[in-house]
């Protein structure tokens, strides 16, 4: 027995017109549509392609090479500038700043350099 996914929901939907989903995706699947043969969703009157992880992984780590920013400020290139849509964007641009050599603010603890002082500390009753 297959799985079916949403992506072969939408394509059926956009493509076999005798085919109807269920009647609660209807609203749903009536933002997205494929525009050579890339699936496209639009939000706001603006149509965002729809991408896969990696490629928003790569993108996330070319634009932060560029500009070296906060996560806040790719989310932001990817909504503005370049037009694309996943629905877990949050997630892969504090990775991509994260494990960026040249950016010391956002560091991983287990990376940074400072080695632990050891503090004597003197008995309770020791004057």
């Amino acid at each position: 027995m297959s799985r079916t996914t949403f992506l072969d929901v939408l394509y059926k939907f956009h493509t076999d017109s005798d085919t109807m989903p269920p009647s609660k995706l209807i609203p749903l699947l009536k933002l997205f549509s494929f525009v050579d043969n890339q699936l496209k969703l639009l939000i706001d009157n603006q149509l965002y392609t729809v991408t896969k992880p990696h490629q928003i992984k790569d993108l996330f780590q070319r634009l932060h090479a560029e500009y070296h920013g906060s996560p806040v400020l790719l989310l932001d290139l990817l909504k503005n500038k370049v037009k694309w849509f996943h629905p877990r964007a949050q997630l892969f641009p504090i990775d991509a700043v994260k494990s960026c050599s040249k950016c010391d603010l956002f560091l991983r603890f287990s990376e940074l350099p400072a080695p632990l002082d050891d503090i004597k500390i003197p008995d309770p009753f020791d004057l």
